[in-house]
């Protein structure tokens, strides 16, 4: 296997083709590790075999890249981006026309004989409240329930984005 302290041509080619059985290998690694020269050796052995670059590789592929069906897919992909986005816009905006509607269903509705107060949990109100109060009463109403109706929304989504 080693002749005159260095390994032989033929034994560089054994273990390139993984010919080696695997004490062979262990003492051409070990040696390999010891030796300088031919470790040097067992790397320009290596680089003989690769295969160099095309000069025109870069031009090649800048060309296959303007190619048209090239092009389609990346505006196919571009595209679904767009339209993904779209649809997550159109999902937010019928959220905060949800969300209106609910306001204008659980605020202060007013009729000929006075105040009609509509919500989710029924309490007895007095005619006799001031403006303001009406006011926050219909705000904290209208805030629990947007808070609601997003959370719903929100784990809506997080389900199909789990799918």
């Amino acid at each position: 296997m080693i002749e005159n302290c260095h390994i032989s041509d033929d034994i560089y080619l054994a273990f390139q083709q993984d010919k080696l059985n695997q004490e062979e290998q262990i003492k051409f690694l070990t040696h390999i590790s010891q030796c300088d020269y031919c470790s040097e050796k067992l790397a320009d052995f290596m680089e003989a075999d690769i295969v160099p670059v095309p000069p025109d590789l870069k031009q090649n592929i800048l060309t296959a890249s303007k190619r048209a069906e090239v092009q389609f897919v990346k505006n196919a992909k571009e595209m679904t981006k767009r339209m993904q986005l779209i649809l997550y816009s159109l999902k937010v905006g019928a959220a905060t026309v949800g969300a209106f509607i609910m306001l204008l269903l659980f605020m202060n509705l007013y009729n000929a004989d006075g105040l009609i107060k509509i919500q989710p949990d029924i309490k007895k109100q007095s005619n006799t409240l001031s403006i303001t109060n009406r006011i926050r009463e219909g705000t904290d109403s209208l805030n629990e329930n947007l808070f609601n109706f997003s959370n719903g929304i929100i784990k809506m989504e997080d389900n199909n984005y789990d799918k």
